[in-house]
Parts: structure tokens; sequence; C-alpha cells
């Protein structure tokens, strides 16, 4: 069990005489520790304002650590493979032209024989409606980029958020500690003092450095877990933390605005439903190799000392229907449709449920963060009480120790609850959808 302490005045030692009564005077030392440790509990925003220093926000830190993430890095070529595709879908033909050159020979030689040269040029073409049905697909994808990008930005601003608030809560549980160690040894040096006056007795000297010893290693601890969260969440970052993370609170979702909102998975999913869709009524209509146009120009020589002549040439060609081949990418673009289409009905039913978990969540850790700062406040007080007897002689050590543990103990779960409200806040965000 932890404590908090203060240094004392004088007491009361089982193995003494009741001392005389002294003249009552104000304990403002107890009263300005009494008011800091409230303030670090209740006005932590206060305290920051008074003491400033760098401070990362949770968007900050998602842009750090997006600029570190391959779907970044890839997003410029990504970018420009989906233009080119929508290049290529404005072209002439679905494919490259060809050109075409033959030479024909007699067997007799060029010189005495029939010789032939062939120039000619092929141009795949459009059928119809597959030019519009590529530029569709070419515009579904890009929009699918663009929210699958968006949507991959959300998921590390939900790993972000778990790796987060678990720091923020360790680095206040070190503050606790700090101070309740610094507490408990000023406490061990009025001990000291009071038993080599006769105030008190050894059995109190040994029980405030047994509380001393319960602060130090509560520290240790808590400095352990400051500094693994520290390195969990720099490991996610890529980089190590270069300011303390921000404790302000993420504002809270405006709720006339939830039902209209779109989240930023479920419009990624929509999106490549809608290219995968696209991606079928184009493959519906390319149930053959595409038709080609084919212009040349024909150049025939006959014997030796006869005059050439040059014919152009016109032709169409029109491939047969590709069978098996074309029934296999049908079914292929019709089974990633119908994936992606139950995959979007599993994903708004789960988010539904996550979101009306958040927000009942959100609610209940109010109303209980409410009621521990009301707790606090008393139990703060009620030890300010104590201390102000304990240095008059009106109560003893062991009491003493007691109310403080009480105290302590409120102080900490005012602090946990405080942050783990701020926490499932940001999980209602994130829920929604909503970026830091």
């Amino acid at each position: 069990m932890s404590f908090f302490f203060a240094r004392g005045g004088r007491g009361v030692s089982p193995d003494a005489a009741w001392p005389a009564p002294k003249p009552l005077r104000p304990p403002l030392r107890w009263a300005r520790v009494g008011s800091a440790i409230l303030a670090l509990v209740l006005l932590p925003a206060a305290a920051g304002a008074q003491a400033p220093e760098p401070r990362l926000s949770l968007a900050e830190a998602l842009e750090q650590a997006w600029a570190r993430q391959p779907e970044a890095r890839a997003l410029a070529a990504r970018r420009d493979a989906a233009h080119a595709q929508r290049q290529a879908a404005d072209a002439f033909g679905p494919g490259a032209a060809r050109l075409e050159l033959a030479q024909r020979l007699d067997a007799r030689g060029p010189e005495r024989g029939l010789r032939e040269l062939e120039l000619g040029l092929a141009l795949p073409l459009w059928r119809t409606g597959e030019q519009s049905a590529g530029r569709a697909l070419a515009d579904a994808r890009r929009q699918a980029l663009e929210s699958e990008t968006t949507a991959a930005r959300l998921a590390l601003a939900g790993q972000l958020r778990a790796r987060w608030w678990p720091l923020l809560l360790a680095e206040s549980d070190r503050e606790l500690a700090e101070a309740q160690h610094q507490l408990t040894l000023r406490l061990v040096e009025d001990v000291d003092r009071r038993v080599r006056a006769g105030d008190l007795a050894r059995a109190d000297a040994h029980q405030a450095r047994i509380a001393e010893a319960t602060a130090r290693g509560a520290l240790a601890r808590a400095e352990g877990a400051v500094r693994i969260a520290r390195q969990q969440l720099a490991a996610l970052m890529g980089q190590p933390l270069g300011a303390r993370p921000n404790q302000d609170a993420e504002p809270p979702p405006d709720e006339a605005a939830l039902p209209a909102a779109a989240h930023l998975a479920l419009q990624a999913l929509q999106d490549q439903l809608h290219a995968a869709e696209r991606q079928l009524a184009l493959q519906a209509q390319q149930e053959r190799a595409s038709p080609e146009l084919r212009i040349g120009a024909l150049q025939e020589r006959g014997r030796s000392g006869e005059r050439s002549s040059t014919a152009l040439q016109l032709g169409l060609s029109l491939p047969l229907g590709e069978g098996a081949r074309q029934t296999a990418r049908l079914a292929a673009a019709r089974a990633e449709a119908d994936a992606l289409r139950a995959q979007l009905a599993l994903g708004q039913a789960r988010l539904a449920a996550e979101q009306a978990e958040a927000a009942a969540r959100v609610q209940a850790l109010a109303e209980e963060q409410e009621a521990a700062a009301r707790r606090a406040r008393l139990a703060e007080e009620t030890a300010g009480f104590l201390r102000r007897a304990f240095e008059l002689g009106e109560t003893d050590l062991p009491s003493r120790l007691r109310i403080e543990a009480e105290a302590a103990t409120a102080r900490r779960e005012a602090v946990r609850l405080r942050l783990e409200h701020a926490a499932a806040l940001s999980g209602w965000r994130q829920a929604i959808g909503l970026l830091p």
C-alpha cells in the first residue's frame, strides 16, 4: 500500500507523558501540501499552464507515425499508377498499336526473282461500352485508393490511442509516487526529530521508515512502467519521443452529426466494393480479345527489269470468344464483389455495436469520475484535519497513517478515472471513425 505524507509538527508518544498544550498556530505547511496535491489530481491543465513545457499532441504523434508507414511512402507511386490507368482508359484503343513489317523474296534471289515488301499498322479497337467501363473502373480505383489510405490512417490512430493513454496513466502514477516519496522522507525527518526530543516512541520512527520504503518501492515500479510505456509508443512511431505526451482529452464528438458521419473504414469498404463492381462490368464487356484495325501498304516487284507496284491494304481482325478463360475471369470478379459486400455488412453491424458500447462506457466513466473527484476532495480535507491534529498532538501516528493511506488511494483513483474517461472518449471517436 502507498501513502502520502507531509512533514508534521509535534505529537504524542506512547512512552511519554502527555505534552502540555501548545498555542494553536495556522498549519500553513500542511495547507500548502494539501493544496498542491489536490491541484495535481483535479487541475492538471492549470498546473501545465503555470510551467509550460514542450508537449506532443495526439494529432502530431499520428503525423509522425504515419510518415514512416509503408502506405504513406508508397502513396505517391500508387497515385501515379491510378492516374496512368485513367489515361489508358482515355486512349484511342485498349492496347498499344503494333507496327508490322514483312518481306518476301523469290528463291532465285532479290535481283532476279519476285520481291514483296509489306508495311502495316495494327490498331486495337474498343468494343461497345468497354471504354466507358474502363473509365469508370479507373475512377473507382482512384477513389478507393484515397479512402483506403484514410482508413489506414484511422487504423494507425487506433494503435496509437491504445498506447497513448496507458503512457499518460503511467506518468501520472509516477508523479503521484514521486510526491508520495518526498512527503514520506519529510515525515521520517520530523518523526526522528520528535523521537530525539522524546515526543514520540522509536516504534513510530520504524513505522515512518516502513512507509518511506513502501513509497520508494512504489516509485521504482512507477518509473519502470513509464519506461516500458514510452518504449512501446516509440516503437509504433518509429522514433524516440521528443516531448512528453499532452494530457488534454480529445473533444467529444458532435452527437447531432453522428448519424450523418461516414466511418472511414466503412467508406473504404464501400469504395472497394464499387471498384469491384466496375471491374465485373468491365469483364462482362471483354468477352473476347479486342478487335484490330489493320492499315498497310504492299510493294511488289516482278522479275528483273519490271516496274514495281504499290497497293494499300485495309483489314479488320475479329477474335473469337475465349470460352473458359473469360468464364474464369468473370467468376473471380464476381466472387471478389460478393466477398466485399458481405464484409461491408459485417463491418456495419460490428461498428454499430462498438459505437454503442463506447458511448455507454464514456457516460459511465463520466459519472464515476465525478464521484471519484468528490471523494478525493473530501479525503484530502479529512487528511488535512488529521495533519493539524497530529501537529497539535491530538492524534497518534497510526491514525495519521491510516487517513493518509485513504487519501492516497482516493487521489490515485481520481487520476486513474480521469485518464480512463479521456481514453474512453478517444475510443469513442475511434469507433465513430474520427481521426485525432
